[in-house]
């Protein structure tokens, strides 16, 4: 078992906080506009949807005194005195939306607001997921709007003092530091992995550490959010049978600590096989796979999640040691129907092996594939719904291996024009996305797996301590779509609402193609090694898109018919045994120009190829490159060219694509069947004939 707690329980725990009524003011701060004496007043009453505005400052008026509470990962929420309401930014996020008073919920992101410090003392309150902060509007006066306006640490409209009960600056808190909760995960079998996460948050600052002890041995500090210890802390595995007390203590930026104490409780083997379970029903499968050391098997069949009730519609893995047969199994997931901020399936456990398992996200409309994105986008309720960039399986534990399933990924906002409209916190309507395959941990392997992605954002991508990870006799599919059709919509569109202009106020071009998804297969920062075998990616925006891996191993992978690119790879990559094509963007970007690649390329013909791209862009440095051709005619039509910009490099080119060495590619040696344009110095150039 895995004491890692799921989000969902946190979250719920933090929203019994946030509706008690608390009346002291000691616990609560006035929100002051810079350079001002107006503070952030919510009028009186607290009627839900009430505008919020700017008052004449005074700290014994309880319209402008907020609870301040952590909801974690710097993010906090802010809660009229005496009142369960809290300030509340609305749906997305534009220029002079409001800012109104809601029922307080701390699962609401439209109520996390990131306390950013400014430089000279103040904060700006930050919406959670956007580029949008709390702005006091020019001046100040009584009644005055605010509302959200895109964010800026230079403008003192966004800049506020946070004062005490005496009208001066706030006191400085330590930190808060906590366990997630254990729940009858406290309970570990001997030889079991343990992983503990603890939650830690400072409301002005930042912190700098948290560390482990257990029993007083001291286990590790951990710098970075998520503060987790699993299996590479040699301190928590092997455990003999008994009692353990675990402490963590948190440190912020000013020196402060703050430390949480739990238990833990390590039972001795009882001897004899894994036992079986059999179930058939969504209830006791969860029951199920809450534990450890077994064989379960779901009886095959169609199941809806929607069946279990509202608040536990989530399927959290956190036993070890597990074998889940669900083969032939078909588990629907109605869009809307679960957290809208969370996974609803979450391995948390280590050393499991899904076998099997078909989840769809599917419309009460009957709706499958989108057509007409207007109106698309417009039903909010029942389709452009997402799970605000959550994943529908995430993946927090070790060494477990996911073998054949298969999802189909619906619902998310804005649909149908890929990242024209942004991809992060700088984006023109705010994001709602829901992605495939998330993996956190080292170890993991998907394989046999098949991602249909109709919703914006990534099929698999790992992150953070994703080391080891392997991916093999995987599907990942998304969908395409011109720029012409993007521009031929009417009033009432997205692009129309833009002026068909992109989050940058560039003008959205004519005559290109974009996905409708991420990427298929990335990395980010901090992953380790990534290993892909035998898989195909098509339709997404980036192929097999590794560039911030620290390393990675392809073979027999095709990348066909992305959006952005089909392949980026990191330092020291080696691919093999692998093709792709250039119809709607390059065969590869070497993003960043990472360099030292060993790459055995086939470039498959594109004749419909669409666009203004090269057929591949070779940055970076000393590369060993070969580029083969598929069988068959001569490509005498195609103009666009393979551009080589680095140095050092030795690329074998068997195809009739000519090469074009830039003025600043230098030193290296180029052998090719197609032409080559040399306009760099010291390179070395000669021919071979074309075999077709």
């Amino acid at each position: 078992m895995n004491i890692k707690q799921s989000k969902k329980t946190v979250i719920n725990a933090a929203s019994l906080v946030l509706l008690v009524s608390v009346s002291s003011y000691a616990n609560a701060v006035v929100m002051q506009k810079q350079n001002t004496a107006f503070s952030i007043d919510g009028n009186n009453g607290a009627r839900q949807g009430q505008q919020v505005y700017l008052y004449e400052t005074n700290t014994n008026n309880v319209n402008q005194q907020w609870i301040e509470s952590s909801v974690g990962g710097g993010y906090f929420t802010y809660q009229k005195q005496d009142t369960s309401v809290c300030l509340d930014g609305g749906s997305g996020a534009r220029n002079r939306q409001a800012v109104t008073l809601e029922r307080c919920d701390s699962g609401n992101q439209d109520q996390h607001w990131e306390k950013v410090t400014m430089s000279n003392g103040s904060f700006r309150l930050e919406k959670r997921g956007t580029n949008f902060s709390i702005d006091g509007n020019n001046g100040a006066e009584n009644r005055q709007e605010i509302y959200l306006w895109q964010s800026s640490d230079n403008n003192a409209n966004q800049q506020w003092q946070f004062l005490g009960e005496n009208g001066s600056p706030t006191a400085n808190n330590a930190p808060t530091v906590s366990f997630a909760a254990l729940g009858d995960n406290s309970r570990f079998d001997e030889g079991e992995r343990v992983s503990v996460t603890v939650n830690a948050s400072d409301s002005n600052g930042e912190i700098t550490s948290v560390s482990l002890s257990i029993d007083n041995e001291f286990v590790r500090a951990e710098r970075r959010e998520p503060y987790g210890w699993g299996t590479r802390d040699a301190a928590l595995q092997n455990l003999s049978p008994g009692t353990y007390r675990l402490t963590a203590v948190a440190e912020d930026d000013d020196g402060l600590t703050s430390q949480a104490t739990t238990t833990i409780t390590v039972v001795g083997e009882s001897g004899g096989s894994k036992p079986n379970a059999t179930v058939s029903n969504l209830e006791d499968l969860r029951d199920e796979i809450q534990r450890s050391n077994r064989t379960i098997v779901m009886q095959a069949g169609n199941y809806n999640l929607a069946d279990l009730p509202s608040n536990s519609r989530n399927l959290l893995f956190s036993g070890s040691n597990n074998t889940i047969d669900l083969v032939g199994v078909y588990i629907e997931v109605p869009v809307g129907s679960t957290d809208d901020r969370e996974s609803y399936i979450t391995m948390e456990g280590s050393n499991n092996t899904i076998l099997g398992g078909e989840f769809e996200d599917t419309y009460t409309t009957g709706l499958v594939e989108v057509t007409d994105f207007v109106a698309y986008n417009n039903d909010t309720s029942r389709l452009s719904s997402g799970l605000r960039g959550a994943p529908v399986m995430s993946i927090y534990g070790e060494d477990n291996v996911v073998d054949g399933i298969k999802l189909t990924v619906r619902g998310s906002r804005p649909y149908g024009y890929g990242s024209i409209f942004g991809i992060g916190r700088d984006n023109s309507f705010g994001l709602d996305k829901r992605c495939g395959i998330n993996i956190k941990s080292a170890g993991n392997t998907i394989t046999n797996a098949e991602i249909q992605m109709r919703s914006f954002c990534h099929g698999i991508y790992m992150q953070e301590d994703a080391d080891d990870t392997t991916i093999t006799n995987t599907l990942v599919e998304g969908r395409v779509r011109e720029t012409n059709e993007m521009l031929a919509e009417g009033p009432g569109s997205l692009p129309a609402q833009e002026n068909f202009r992109d989050f940058e106020g560039n003008r959205i071009p004519a005559n290109e193609v974009n996905s409708l998804a991420e990427d298929g297969i990335r990395s980010y920062g901090g992953t380790g090694s990534v290993t892909v075998d035998n898989c195909v990616v098509r339709g997404m925006r980036g192929g097999v898109r590794l560039y911030l891996a620290s390393r990675a191993t392809v073979s027999n992978t095709i990348a066909v018919d992305n959006g952005s690119t089909n392949w980026n790879l990191p330092t020291n990559a080696r691919v093999t045994n692998s093709s792709g094509n250039f119809t709607y963007a390059p065969l590869n970007d070497h993003r960043l120009g990472r360099s030292r690649q060993n790459i055995d390329m086939t470039i498959m013909p594109s004749p419909n190829a669409i666009g203004s791209h090269n057929i591949a862009d070779i940055l970076g440095n000393d590369h060993e490159i070969v580029f083969r051709r598929v069988p068959g005619p001569e490509d005498t039509a195609e103009q666009r060219v393979i551009v080589v910009s680095g140095d050092g490099s030795t690329i074998r080119n068997e195809t009739e694509y000519t090469i074009v060495l830039e003025s600043g590619a230098n030193d290296n040696r180029i052998i090719s069947a197609g032409d080559v344009i040399d306009n760099g110095r010291n390179n070395d150039v000669s021919r071979i004939p074309l075999d077709l």
